[in-house]
């Protein structure tokens, strides 16, 4: 795959934490993060989903096996959605899971800005890290598939795979003391 176009990444606040730990007021729609049940999930032969080693983050995504810095570890699959959709999705406080596409994308998407992970594949499940763990990150490119993680970093088989969400996520979870917890005690074994 020709990676024609990459920038910053810009995302619209997503993904699984934020239902994890920051339940929403409103119902949210039937989607593959309405259940544990991972049979349900597209994952790619790279990947293989279990209990996240985060406390309360529930699935976590971890290597198969080894996978090499710059390897292409999936593409962030969804539903393609106007912007009408994505601000009903807003005002319904159902948006954690929509990618923002990058403007070069359009011409391809017949003007199509975003990418409505809900029913995704495994993209979806990636836990947030702080950055000293985070070993992938979202790339957005101006042709199909339009998002791809990347591995920044050798990693290891059995290892969890760590994302960031970007700078408009909330991370308070990150306070939950079992969770800050984890991370010190993390922390610890890289100094080692």
């Amino acid at each position: 795959m020709k990676l024609l176009y990459t920038c910053n990444l810009f995302l619209i606040p997503l993904l699984s934490l934020l239902y994890c730990f920051t339940p929403s007021t409103k119902n949210t729609p039937r989607s593959t993060h309405e259940t544990n049940d991972i049979s349900k999930i597209e994952v790619s032969d790279l990947v293989i989903l279990k209990k996240s080693k985060i406390p309360g983050a529930g699935i976590g995504v971890y290597a198969a096996k080894d996978i090499a810095k710059d390897s292409i570890v999936g593409e962030y699959k969804g539903k393609f959605l106007s912007d009408e959709e994505y601000k009903k999705l807003v005002d319904a406080d159902e948006w954690h899971y929509v990618m923002g596409l990058n403007e070069c994308s359009y011409k391809y998407t017949n003007g199509i800005r975003f990418i409505d992970g809900r029913n995704g594949n495994f993209t979806t499940r990636m836990n947030y890290a702080p950055t000293e763990f985070q070993n992938v990150k979202f790339q957005k490119v101006c042709e199909k598939p339009f998002v791809v993680v990347v591995a920044l970093r050798n990693i290891k088989k059995d290892e969890e795979i760590y994302i960031d969400y970007g700078p408009d996520y909330i991370y308070d979870f990150m306070e939950f003391p079992d969770v800050k917890n984890h991370f010190e005690a993390e922390r610890k074994k890289l100094k080692k």
